[in-house]
């Protein structure tokens, strides 16, 4: 969804805790992704620090297909840096390491970059050289995906030599098998050099209907792109509402909680100024006076009948001395001076 700055602090956030739990593999993938993120962002310099660390893990490791693919990312970084001698010794190790490993897609995909690279040097028949073999070796793989993206290269490559029929001929192979698997991607790309070799052979009607076709996808692909944004919206909105019923139910949860431990207290409240009471009542009737506690006594059933009504302690504490002296304003009425 292109969260970037999301998917960095998570892997950022999760290699301390691989190291803490001296998992050092999950460390290094970590360490590649972070790489991968940065170098979608166009942070070069950063994606090649995290792709070395992933690479001397690996090479510490021993595990030779890993370290052919941390060379490779680093080789394309390097290029989009303009880098393109670093680029090509480093693409170079990848495709010795692939070859030594007898893995004929990565050795493939090697050639086809390296073609690529030529390409960005301007030495297109080198570049035709390595794409040319990069296309015998996809198609015995039987892998159309990658051939229609090789096809756009070579015509491409044809194109810079100026060799206008044979670009046309492999661009159009290419659109073939994209319009066929629908790679809207590599369809762009292809649209545009057919727009551009159109225009070169003074075929201003095919390059504008090439050019139309181009600016369709692109479009396709932005409204594509808007509606995973809008996806991706509609999703955190909901993600967002959830969290806040959540925590309308946990603060419900806990004022039921609340007041299951304010109606305890207020039941042993209750219980306790009964017995009080009780007592006084004992007391009063055998000694006909009232004890030391009477004033509290009363005071405690005050609180407790005050705040059945009003369900607040402040109030419920005012209220019963409220009314403790109310009534000894009334005991006292005979007692004018005591009284004012």
């Amino acid at each position: 969804w292109g969260k970037y700055d999301k998917a960095l602090e998570c892997y950022q956030t999760a290699i301390p805790h691989f190291e803490k739990a001296d998992f050092k593999e999950g460390s290094a993938m970590a360490a590649n992704n972070i790489g991968q993120i940065y170098y979608y962002q166009e942070d070069y310099p950063k994606a090649i620090e995290y792709f070395t660390d992933y690479l001397v893990f690996n090479q510490k490791a021993g595990r030779h297909r890993a370290v052919a693919g941390a060379y490779n990312n680093i080789a394309s970084a390097y290029m989009e840096m303009q880098n393109l001698d670093l680029a090509l010794d480093y693409y170079q190790r990848a495709l010795k390491l692939y070859d030594s490993l007898n893995i004929a897609l990565g050795i493939a995909i090697l050639n086809d970059n390296i073609g690529e690279l030529y390409s960005r040097k301007g030495k297109y028949s080198e570049a035709l050289s390595y794409h040319f073999r990069a296309l015998n070796m996809l198609e015995k793989l039987n892998s159309k995906p990658r051939v229609s993206f090789v096809m756009n290269n070579i015509g491409y490559a044809f194109y810079k030599q100026k060799n206008y029929p044979k670009a046309i001929e492999f661009f159009t192979d290419s659109r073939v098998i994209a319009e066929e698997l629908n790679q809207k991607e590599v369809l762009k790309e292809i649209y545009l050099n057919l727009s551009m070799v159109y225009e070169a052979c003074n075929s201003y009607a095919q390059s504008l209907e090439a050019y139309k076709l181009y600016v369709q996808v692109k479009d396709s692909l932005y409204s594509l792109e808007t509606k995973e944004t809008l996806s991706t919206l509609e999703f955190q909105f909901m993600a967002d509402k959830k969290a806040r019923e959540l925590e309308i139910v946990k603060g419900k949860y806990a004022q039921n909680r609340l007041m299951v431990i304010v109606v305890s207290i207020l039941g042993l409240i209750i219980i306790f100024v009964s017995i009080l009471l009780i007592n006084e009542g004992f007391n009063w009737a055998n000694v006909g006076k009232r004890s030391e506690m009477a004033d509290l006594v009363y005071i405690a059933f005050f609180f407790v009948v005050v705040y059945l009504f009003t369900r607040d302690i402040l109030n419920s504490f005012i209220g019963a001395f409220s009314i403790y002296l109310l009534i000894g304003i009334a005991a006292f009425k005979d007692y004018k001076v005591i009284n004012k």
